[in-house]
C-alpha cells in the first residue's frame, strides 16, 4: 500500500494508467466485429457516445457543474473524436478485429509527429526510427491483405485515416490536460462530437438501428459501449502525470493491438496472413524498444 502511495502522482503512475486503458480497449474490436452481430459497428459507436453523454450529464447535475475554459481546444477535441472514431468503426464493420486494429497502429507515428511539430515535444532518435518502422508495418499489413485475395483497400484506407486523426486527437487531449482543463470537460467534448458524427451518419443512411436479438448480444453491445467511456477518462487522467512525453508514451496504445489479436483469435476464431502479422510484430517490437529506452533514460537521469 505504501509503495502504491509513493507511486501515485509520478510519471510512471501515468504510464501504468495508460497501459491499463490500452489493455481494456483491446476487447472492443472483437466485440464490435463479431460479438454484437447482427448489430453494426456504427451502432456500437452511437451507444458509446450516448452513454458517455449520459454520464457527463449526471456529473454536471449531481456531482459538479462543468466549467469549460478552452472552448477552441474543446471544439477540436469533439471534431477529431467524431472523425477518428467514425472512420474506425465504419471500417470495423467490414474488417475483422485483428486487421482493423493493426491499421490503428498508425496512431503512434501520427501522435509522435503531432507532438514534435505542434506541441514542440522532443523526439528521440529511436522514436524517429520507430515512425519509419510503423510505416513499414502498415505497408506489410496492406500487402498481406492484398495477398489474401482482396483487390480493394477502401475500408483499410478508412481505418488508416481514422488512426492518423486519432494520433492528432491524442496530442490535442494531452494539450488540454496540460492546460488544466477539467477531464470531465474534455470527455464531454469528446462524447458530444462523437454523438453528433454518428447521428449524422445514421440520418445520412450509412447505418440504421438493428435489434441485436439475444441477451448475450445485448450484453456484448453494452460492454462495447461502456469500455471506451471508462478508458477515455483513464487516458485523460493519465496524461496529467506525463508532461512532455506525448510522443513517446503514445506507443503504449499498441497494447490494444496485442490484446485485440488474442481476443479475436481465442474468442472469435479470427485469423490473419503471415505477412500481415509480420507488420504487426515489427511495429509492436519497435514500440516496446522505444518505450523501454525512454523510461531507462528517465531513471538514469534521476540517479
Amino acid at each position: 500500500m505504501k509503495s502504491l502511495k509513493k507511486l501515485h502522482g509520478t510519471p510512471l503512475w501515468g504510464l501504468l494508467v495508460l497501459a491499463f486503458a490500452a489493455t481494456l480497449n483491446g476487447f472492443i474490436p472483437g466485440l464490435v466485429t463479431a460479438g454484437i452481430r447482427p448489430a453494426s459497428a456504427p451502432q456500437a459507436e452511437f451507444m458509446r457516445f450516448a452513454l458517455g453523454c449520459l454520464v457527463c450529464g449526471c456529473v454536471h447535475y449531481f456531482y459538479r457543474r462543468l466549467q469549460p475554459k478552452n472552448y477552441h481546444g474543446l471544439f477540436f477535441r469533439g471534431l477529431l473524436a467524431g472523425v477518428s472514431v467514425s472512420c474506425y468503426y465504419l471500417a470495423m464493420d467490414h474488417l475483422h478485429a485483428g486487421l482493423a486494429t493493426l491499421f490503428s497502429l498508425y496512431t503512434f507515428p501520427a501522435a509522435a509527429l503531432y507532438a514534435k511539430f505542434v506541441m514542440k515535444d522532443k523526439l528521440r532518435t529511436t522514436t524517429v526510427w520507430l515512425i519509419f518502422a510503423s510505416m513499414f508495418g502498415v505497408l506489410a499489413v496492406v500487402a498481406g491483405t492484398l495477398g489474401n485475395g482482396r483487390t480493394s483497400l477502401g475500408w483499410e484506407g478508412l481505418a488508416l485515416l481514422g488512426a492518423a486523426v486519432s494520433g492528432v486527437s491524442i496530442g490535442n487531449m494531452a494539450e488540454l490536460s496540460r492546460s488544466k482543463e477539467g477531464y470531465w470537460e474534455i470527455f464531454t467534448a469528446y462524447c458530444l462530437g462523437g454523438l453528433i458524427a454518428s447521428s449524422l451518419l445514421s440520418v445520412g443512411g450509412v447505418w440504421s438501428w438493428v435489434n441485436p436479438g439475444s441477451g448475450d448480444k445485448w450484453a456484448y453491445l453494452l460492454i462495447a459501449a461502456a469500455i471506451p467511456v471508462a478508458t477515455q477518462n483513464l487516458v485523460i487522467y493519465g496524461y496529467k502525470f506525463l508532461e512532455g512525453e506525448t510522443g513517446s508514451t503514445a506507443g503504449i496504445y499498441q497494447l490494444t493491438s496485442i490484446v485485440a489479436l488474442v481476443v479475436g483469435r481465442v474468442a472469435f476464431n479470427q485469423t490473419m496472413t503471415d505477412f500481415a502479422l509480420l507488420g504487426a510484430v515489427t511495429i509492436v517490437c519497435g514500440v516496446v524498444i522505444d518505450t523501454a529506452l525512454s523510461w531507462l533514460k528517465r531513471m538514469a537521469n534521476k540517479n
